[in-house]
């Protein structure tokens, strides 16, 4: 899955929303281009139309609207895989009792290796 989603700007301001303003994107992996459909104006799922993704993938979002004021032309952006390892107790979670604590989250090549 890729989404955007909204950031604090340098002021401290956060933004509520932000929209892709096309209903297709474009991404570039392994020198193919694939052209993919927009999901609900903020997210893409390459793996609905049979696309798997992986590290380097260069996304051309194009231009996003944020907080229904400011449109702006998103830079290409590459893509960085992140994981997040989670220690569950199998007893406890068989009766419903959550005990998950979260371990780590993070790039993938900076957990290489624990």
């Amino acid at each position: 899955m890729i989404d955007i989603r909204p950031i604090k700007f340098a002021n401290l301001k956060k933004s509520k929303k932000v929209e892709i303003l096309s209903d297709k994107i474009t991404v570039e992996y392994n020198d193919k281009k694939y052209v993919l459909k927009v999901v609900n104006k903020t997210a893409v799922l390459p793996y609905r139309e049979g696309i798997i993704l992986k590290e380097g993938t260069i996304v051309y979002f194009g231009k996003v609207k944020v907080d229904d004021k400011m449109i702006i032309g998103m830079p290409p952006v590459k893509l960085k895989q992140y994981i997040k390892v989670t220690k569950v107790n199998p007893i406890a979670d068989g009766l419903n009792i959550d005990t998950s604590q979260d371990i780590y989250y993070g790039p993938a090549e900076g957990y290489k290796g624990r």
